[in-house]
């Protein structure tokens, strides 16, 4: 099983990765929302987000929740992004 490091810095690369297929990146996120099984991960989770994000954005909630849909899961992530159509 991954610690919460880990598991942080792969939902954010998956994220990127999803973007990336709609010409986007974590630099057009817009809002984040992270639910983790354990609060006493937070810190370690806010120190692993900082290493992607600013204080700047994107918005950000965070939810302690009881469980996951799978039993090795620390966090799970949802996020909303926008990317402008180009035009040209």
């Amino acid at each position: 099983m991954l610690c919460i490091r880990s598991q942080t810095e792969e939902v954010i690369g998956n994220i990127d990765k999803i973007l990336a297929t709609a010409g986007a990146s974590i630099q057009d996120l817009v809002e984040v929302t992270a639910f983790l099984v354990n609060m006493s991960d937070f810190d370690v989770y806010n120190e692993t987000y900082g290493k992607f994000f600013t204080e700047r954005g994107p918005a950000r909630t965070t939810v302690g929740v009881r469980e996951l849909p799978h039993p090795d899961l620390l966090i799970e992530m949802k996020a909303v992004a926008f990317k402008p159509l180009d035009e040209n």
